[in-house]
């Protein structure tokens, strides 16, 4: 005869398995669906602002001492606290991140300094700050100059 465990404890022993990796498969499942829920709000909740709080205009830009000077007005609600720069030269394009000192409060406009080499096309995107974090707002940013231009922007 035979000797190995019984069809009762075969039983049992599948059943309390098959419940251990349920509980495990749960307690995954949940935290995975709490970590994607809170990045989507968080994800939302930076798209919301940015597309409701945040605005400006360049209302001039021109070459100055080496570097073009801007001036940009903040027609929204959220202070913009950096600027992320494209710019397209007659050799290539350009990118830079510039913060803004000061910053730009709401409805406020200021004159900026951005040394940066002759430009034909400049993009400006705004940089937030929302809950601590440093927010890019790709919706919200402004241009001048026309891209494929041969003349760049004027001196002041």
């Amino acid at each position: 005869m035979k000797k190995g465990i019984s069809p009762l404890v075969a039983t049992v022993l599948i059943v309390c398995l098959t419940v251990i990796l349920a509980v495990i498969i749960i307690v995954w499942s949940s935290a995975f669906v709490k970590n994607v829920q809170e990045n989507t709000d968080r994800i939302r909740d930076e798209q919301f602002a940015c597309i409701t709080e945040v605005s400006f205009n360049i209302k001039k830009a021109c070459y100055n001492n080496g570097g073009l000077e801007t001036v940009l007005e903040n027609t929204g609600q959220k202070t913009i606290t950096k600027m992320i720069i494209i710019g397209q030269t007659g050799s290539g394009s350009q990118n830079m991140q510039l913060g803004l000192n000061p910053t730009l409060q709401p409805m406020e406009v200021q004159t900026y300094h951005i040394p940066i080499p002759a430009l034909n096309y400049a993009s400006l995107t705004p940089i937030i700050n929302l809950k601590s974090k440093e927010v890019i707002c790709s919706g919200a940013k402004a241009t001048k100059g026309e891209i494929g231009s041969a003349e760049t922007f004027q001196n002041c």
